[in-house]
């Protein structure tokens, strides 16, 4: 495979349909605020992809997490149709383009698919944030902003990967703080905004969360 697909832009492949929801009132901050344990997430996202062309493509998601063990992203179109399945966890991920009939499995952090110039990320980079946390590299850069008398994380670089994601102002939502919106660029590209509708945390699922079984024939 000499060319591989990020997670951003394998997301950016599916997202052709508008999906949207309305988001609850976030509440204020209390100052010197302390972020929860989290032990198991459940998010509705927006997701919106952006080309070079400047074509802009709406979906929503829904988003299991288990924080660096595994993860199940639904992303669905008009009507709730199921666009992409994304399941990943330490020993395997499956990413399902269900209007393709199309899959491609692989192992490891990163989600690979064929005929893209951009380079792997992290599944953990891209996802944390959601929930209001960030990942560190050895040469990665971050950006501070003051927001209700606090410091919040603005801006994070990824050197290596050309990657660069920048965090809207923070807000309180279901008792976690998380930015009001996440931006991701390759080459000062914006590829994808990232926006939590809802948040739900410790819950317990049943096991078929995380089953997934390939959809049509594996992408080359």
């Amino acid at each position: 495979m000499n060319k591989v697909l990020s997670f951003m832009a394998a997301l950016s492949l599916v997202i052709f349909l508008t999906g949207c929801s309305t988001r609850p009132k976030t509440e204020l901050i209390p100052k010197a605020y302390i972020q929860p344990e989290i032990d198991s997430l459940r998010l509705k996202l927006s997701l919106t992809s952006h080309s070079p062309q400047g074509k802009v493509e709406k979906v929503s998601g829904t988003l299991w997490a288990v924080p660096e063990q595994r993860y199940r992203l639904e992303i669905s179109g008009t009507m709730g149709m199921s666009v992409a399945s994304v399941l990943w966890d330490k020993e395997f991920w499956l990413f399902n383009f269900n209007t393709m009939e199309k899959h491609q499995k692989g192992i490891g952090d990163l989600l690979m698919v064929p005929d893209s110039p951009l380079p792997p990320l992290s599944i953990h980079k891209v996802l944390a944030p959601c929930w209001g946390e960030w990942i560190e590299s050895e040469s990665s850069s971050i950006k501070f902003a003051k927001h209700y008398g606090e410091t919040w994380i603005e801006q994070i670089n990824y050197p290596e990967e050309q990657i660069m994601m920048k965090f809207g102002k923070p807000e309180l939502l279901d008792s976690l703080v998380i930015p009001s919106y996440l931006e991701y660029y390759h080459q000062k590209q914006k590829l994808l905004t990232i926006t939590v509708k809802e948040v739900k945390r410790d819950l317990s699922w049943s096991p078929s969360v995380w089953r997934l079984r390939p959809v049509g024939k594996a992408l080359n």
